[in-house]
Formats: C-alpha cells, sequence, structure tokens
C-alpha cells in the first residue's frame, strides 16, 4: 500500500511559478512512492499557518495522511522555532515533513525522528529546486498579480 501525502505550497501570487513547485513536487512524491491526496496552497509568506496545520491533522485522522510534501524549509516556517515546533505538531498525528530540497533533517535529527529521505535519486530537480527556493524567500513573486 502507497503512502499518501499532501502537497503544500506557499507565498506565491505568481502562477507559473506556482505550476512549476507543483510539478517538482509531484515528480516527488512519485518518485518516492507517496499517492497524493490534496494539493493545498496559502499565500503566506509566515509558512504555515494554524488553520493549514489543523487541515493536515484533520486529513490525518480521515485520510490517514502520511507526509506533507514542500518545496523547503522555508515553506514550513519563518525561523528554526517556527520549523521545530510545526513539526514536533505534525508528528502527534504521525504526519513527517518532507521538501524538495530535503533540508529538513536537521530538524529532525533534533526531534529524534527519521523523517529525512536522503536519497540520490532526487537530485534531478535539485538545481530548480535551488532556484524557486531562491525565488520564494526573495520575496519577488509575492509581490506580482
Amino acid at each position: 500500500m502507497m503512502n499518501k501525502a499532501v502537497i503544500y505550497i506557499s507565498g506565491t501570487t505568481n502562477e507559473t511559478v506556482n505550476n512549476m513547485i507543483a510539478e517538482v513536487l509531484e515528480r516527488y512524491c512519485e518518485k518516492h512512492e507517496y499517492e497524493i491526496v490534496a494539493l493545498l496552497g496559502e499565500n503566506s509568506q509566515a509558512g504555515m499557518s494554524m488553520p493549514m496545520k489543523y487541515s493536515f491533522i484533520g486529513m490525518a485522522e480521515v485520510e490517514d495522511i502520511d507526509a506533507v510534501v514542500t518545496l523547503s524549509s522555508a515553506m514550513v516556517g519563518t525561523t528554526d522555532k517556527e520549523v521545530m515546533e510545526t513539526i514536533e505538531l505534525l508528528a502527534r498525528f504521525g504526519i513527517t515533513v518532507e521538501t524538495a530540497k530535503e533540508d529538513m533533517d536537521e530538524y529532525y535529527d533534533a526531534l529524534n525522528s527519521d523523517g529525512y529521505c536522503g536519497c540520490n535519486d532526487c537530485n534531478a530537480d535539485s538545481e530548480l529546486v535551488e532556484e524557486l527556493d531562491r525565488i520564494f524567500r526573495s520575496g519577488i513573486i509575492s509581490q506580482q498579480n
């Protein structure tokens, strides 16, 4: 049985960039044999909102989702503390957070968890992931309509 994932995208009002991020995350899910049960997004550059976190928790209760897949830790939270609080909360409901950038290992190491993939198959999109992450962090896309 395949594990189930929700794709999460935040902080961009640029449809082209949104579509590129979604494609990268769909490929990530395919490589890691995740069944995508939803694609959720919000226009937030402050990481995941509490309502979004509770949406994931609700989905975990109903659909038994295993992971939230997003571009990078910047979409999870803007500070290490926020990222840690988010993954700790979601971990209580059996949800891991994975990123195409694969920059979550230090957070999961800190939690003594095993939510990091670390595989080499993910390098195919690494340059695109770096560029999309750079654009997201710079905030350029939030200025465009």
